[in-house]
């Protein structure tokens, strides 16, 4: 009679292995092992798992390769400008005037200032003495010291020092001083004089027209001496 074995077919797929048992005709085979890849050529995903493992090796040579490159040192340079301010210089003009003129100048103004108070003292001492507001002795004592009050004018305005080169302006002042104190004695004069008041009165017109000279000689003086600055 015929005899039958079974026959053992193995094959592996993957990590897989498998055995499979099947009756054969009457030619007897032992063993046959069979070995299949894990992924056919006709397999259309064939070879997609190649691409991941590529990927994955060109990242890991990239890390190592920035990992042995030396730590790079950055160096920032700053610059520094100093800007020096220099204080501008104020111009200033001086201008100097002679000390002799500078005392002058404040004199000149000092007797104006004089002459017309004397002026305003003779106006008020008359109309005092007319307003019948003290008696005689009091008025001849009262225009007295005013003719004197007038004459140590006169000698404080003679007694300035002055340039020669301003002895022309300087004439017409020393006449105007000493007619104010002339005219200074013809009021207390016509006081004095019982008959009439008229040499009191013509004294009084005389002093507001010497100091009105007067004045007028100190402003030309004034203006010589800013010239001559």
């Amino acid at each position: 009679s015929t005899r039958y074995k079974r026959i053992q077919v193995r094959y592996f797929h993957g990590a897989k292995n498998t055995t499979l048992s099947a009756r054969s005709g009457p030619t007897l085979i032992s063993s046959v092992a069979l070995t299949f890849p894990a992924v056919s050529i006709n397999d259309p995903r064939h070879g997609i798992w190649i691409l991941p493992v590529l990927i994955a090796g060109i990242i890991g040579s990239t890390v190592v390769f920035v990992n042995r490159l030396p730590e790079a040192v950055i160096s920032i340079e700053t610059t520094t400008t100093t800007v020096t301010l220099v204080p501008t210089s104020s111009s200033t003009t001086t201008t100097t005037i002679d000390p002799a003129l500078a005392v002058l100048n404040a004199n000149a103004t000092q007797f104006r200032e004089a002459a017309a108070a004397l002026a305003v003292s003779a106006v008020d001492l008359n109309a005092e003495w007319d307003n019948s507001d003290f008696n005689f002795t009091t008025a001849k004592t009262k225009f007295t010291d005013y003719r004197d009050s007038v004459n140590d004018f006169k000698n404080e305005v003679l007694s300035a020092s002055v340039p020669e080169e301003f002895d022309d302006v300087w004439a017409p002042i020393v006449n105007s001083t000493q007619a104010m104190t002339d005219a200074a004695g013809e009021m207390l004069e016509g006081l004095l004089d019982a008959k009439s008041a008229t040499g009191r009165r013509d004294g009084l017109a005389a002093v507001g027209i010497s100091q009105e000279a007067l004045d007028a000689a100190l402003v030309e003086l004034l203006s010589a001496i800013g010239a001559a600055g």
